[in-house]
């Protein structure tokens, strides 16, 4: 199991003991292979379908232009300029329609149709919150606040830094100081990502993005940067 699954089994035993049962007996996690979890296989080929795909060829794009090693800065650098792209839609962000978020609503509220199994019918969404609305158990057991704290404790808070803060800060300094500017654009955030791994480096780097050449030098000995865009 992963990190994350240790944690949720421990976290659903330990709620389990409010609502009495049996712990020894209790099913508030199932161990299992994944690969025999046909419906959480399934979900994980919809959203690579349907989201994560074509992030993925275009960060090994990244990783073959030899712009991305896989090493903890660069990890910081992507994190830092793409986060927020990944996770929010927005109406910018033409390659990328369907971005985290906008699966979750569109999988949460689609409609499961009734079929022969044991499966309810009705909308995920429906179904965890209204399930008295749609005829089937509620299966959520009533627990202490104290024992839901104890576990917030133990989860990771969503903050603002979307890579390791220290970094977060520096590039945020960088932004300021050289005015780089935040992009809805995954191809122009690029050049940020560029940019910004010169914090490292003293390099020239070409970027290229439909219809445009862009030629970035950076020479932060000096202080100074300078940019040329060209059509292709």
């Amino acid at each position: 199991m992963g990190t994350e699954n240790v944690r949720v089994a421990a976290m659903q035993k330990f709620l389990g003991r409010s609502d009495g049962l049996d712990i020894k007996n209790d099913r508030t996690f199932i161990y299992g292979k994944s690969t025999l979890n046909t419906r959480i296989e399934s979900w994980w080929g919809i959203l690579r379908k349907e989201c994560c795909q074509i992030w993925m060829e275009e960060l090994k794009v990244l990783r073959d232009s030899g712009f991305f090693s896989g090493n903890a800065l660069d990890i910081n650098l992507v994190q830092f300029c793409l986060m927020r792209l990944l996770q929010v839609q927005n109406e910018y962000l033409v390659s990328f329609p369907d971005e985290l978020d906008d699966v979750m609503m569109v999988w949460n509220t689609h409609r499961i149709r009734a079929n022969q199994t044991n499966s309810p019918a009705g909308r995920p969404l429906s179904l965890h919150l209204l399930p008295y609305m749609e005829n089937v158990e509620d299966h959520l057991c009533d627990v202490l606040e104290e024992e839901i704290e104890v576990c917030r404790m133990k989860c990771a808070e969503e903050t603002i830094y979307t890579c390791e803060e220290e970094l977060f800060e520096l590039c945020c300094l960088h932004k300021e100081e050289k005015q780089l500017e935040s992009t809805e654009s995954y191809y122009r955030s690029h050049i940020l990502i560029f940019t910004l791994s010169q914090l490292a480096f003293n390099t020239t780097v070409t970027v290229l993005m439909p219809d445009v050449a862009i030629s970035i030098h950076l020479n932060l000995s000096q202080k100074h940067s300078s940019m040329h865009v060209s059509s292709s």
